[in-house]
């Protein structure tokens, strides 16, 4: 199930949602929410994606994937669109940062790879 690329889109797509309403909605009370779980949740789909992705346009579906998940939300919640908008950015340097990483060390294990760059794309995310 998680080596499936389109349920692992739709997982993707789903993290990056809930994160910017419930933000819109709540707004720092949900970050404990997002900064745990539903980042986590990102970075890690966004890893699997990478794997399935590599040399099959991998930049160009992910720039999509952030970029759908973000006028989702704005299309869920119209209020949610400044929100929506800052995520835009910050998803993409994350996903940048997380990206980089886990090719640099795609000669390691998987956990490996996933440990080090998600803690690399939180990082980045947490910046905004």
């Amino acid at each position: 199930m998680f080596a499936n690329p389109k349920f692992l889109v739709l997982l993707y797509l789903a993290a990056i949602v809930i994160a910017n309403l419930t933000v819109a909605a709540f707004g720092p009370a949900a970050l404990y929410l997002n900064a745990f779980v539903l980042i986590g949740l990102d970075l890690s789909c966004r890893d699997r994606l990478h794997d399935s992705w590599r040399r099959q346009g991998l930049v160009w579906k992910m720039g999509l994937l952030i970029l759908t998940g973000s006028c989702l939300s704005w299309i869920f919640s119209p209020a949610a669109g400044r929100v929506a908008t800052s995520s835009l950015v910050a998803f993409a340097l994350a996903a940048t940062g997380d990206a980089l990483v886990y090719q640099g060390l795609h000669q390691r294990p998987y956990l490996v790879r996933s440990n080090g760059s998600n803690v690399v794309g939180a990082m980045v995310d947490s910046l905004r």
